[in-house]
């Protein structure tokens, strides 16, 4: 009965507090987006494409490394691409898709034709973390260890960043060109060790970087 306790235990830790295994998903919550005060007068399909394979050395790491591994002589978690369930630019397009409806940004936001298209390339998407050796030391020793090492954290970097976003009519007139939006999150994060955790931090920092790009679209709109 003790194993059988402890089994359901450490499953419960892997799925749902280190996000283990392969087949990751880009998700994240949208109960607590806030509308904004005043939508905008546009019906807009999205229209970002990948162009990763285009950017510097670090923008390329997700497709050349797997999720544990070694750049800078330092050996690293990081969202390699390999492990996720959906290719990366479908799954960027609907959450932001998402997003702009829950906050209202438009008068209507979609996949298909519409009026307008907000269109852009996604140059960088990148989230990385150091590996944690306390973390792989107290998983050699089952779900004691596990959970005694559950709270430690790395140094991390998650990038993203959308180059030449704009807006255009239905004829391909620029209604507003928006540049280059980047953001660049720093921080100490949680770790396992087995490098699962990062796809986590790189979904909450998505949704902190689309709530960001709502916030620029409007004030550049209004």
């Amino acid at each position: 009965m003790k194993n059988v306790v402890a089994f359901f235990a450490l499953v419960f830790l892997c799925l749902f507090f280190i996000g283990c295994g392969p087949n990751q998903k880009i998700i994240y919550y949208y109960e607590d987006i806030q509308p904004v005060a005043a939508t905008l007068p546009y019906s807009v399909n999205v229209k970002i494409v990948d162009d990763r394979a285009n950017g510097d050395s670090l923008s390329t790491i997700p497709f050349r490394l797997s999720h544990e591994d070694v750049f800078d002589d330092t050996r690293r978690c990081l969202n390699s691409e390999e492990e996720y369930e959906d290719t990366v630019i479908v799954r960027f397009n609907s959450l932001l898709v998402d997003h702009f409806k829950m906050s209202r940004l438009f008068r209507d936001a979609t996949l298909d034709g519409s009026d307008y298209t907000l269109q852009g390339k996604l140059r960088t998407f990148l989230g990385y973390q150091d590996f944690s050796y306390g973390s792989a030391i107290g998983a050699s020793f089952g779900l004691i260890g596990a959970l005694a090492t559950s709270d430690n954290r790395t140094s991390g970097k998650i990038t993203i960043e959308v180059k030449e976003l704009k807006l255009l009519d239905k004829s391909g007139a620029v209604v507003k060109d928006f540049g280059n939006f980047e953001r660049v999150y720093n921080d100490e994060y949680f770790v396992d060790a087995y490098c699962w955790y990062i796809y986590r931090h790189v979904n909450d920092a998505l949704k902190q970087f689309n709530s960001e790009l709502v916030e620029y679209i409007r004030s550049n709109l209004e």
